[in-house]
């Protein structure tokens, strides 16, 4: 009968973990079609000039706010090679809100004048009005070299972390 008790009781500590992880950040209002992210981001690879790209993201926040799916999207001038040259790439990206001040991207992929930038990318969040993603020197891995990535994106209508 002991083992019995022993069994259970490591059964219910068991069943407890996966709940203390699903209590995650959440992107509100959710759901939410359609969201915008945009803005201005400079992109910096391999010891070429930066290049300041204007974004259009266009997403939808699933129900629970968990993530939103980032569906296509564009870059354009700012400056002469953006949407010509560098242009987004391999949608859908996921974007998860990790904390209310950090969001992670589970693909951010774009063509440059080099080469290629893709990869899961963890950056920073601002809520407000509008919730901005703030990229701060954020590395994107990439060929023949790593992308380093500045901007602010914006999204409307605004979301918040909680």
């Amino acid at each position: 009968m002991s083992r019995s008790v022993a069994v259970l009781c490591a059964a219910v500590a068991a069943a407890t973990i996966p709940a203390a992880s699903a209590s995650a950040a959440n992107f509100v209002p959710n759901p939410l079609d359609p969201v915008t992210f945009s803005g201005d981001i400079t992109i910096e690879q391999s010891g070429l000039a930066p290049i300041t790209c204007r974004v259009l993201l266009d997403a939808k926040v699933l129900a629970g706010g968990f993530h939103a799916e980032i569906r296509g999207g564009n870059f354009s001038p700012g400056d002469w090679q953006c949407g010509w040259l560098m242009f987004p790439t391999a949608f859908p990206w996921y974007i998860y809100p990790n904390t209310t001040t950090q969001v992670q991207f589970s693909t951010f992929s774009f063509y440059t004048i080099l080469g290629s930038c893709s990869g899961s990318l963890t950056t920073g969040w601002a809520n407000g009005s509008p919730g901005k993603v703030i990229f701060s020197s954020a590395v994107i891995p990439g060929t023949p070299g790593a992308c380093v990535v500045n901007g602010t994106l914006e999204t409307s209508p605004s979301l918040t972390i909680i």
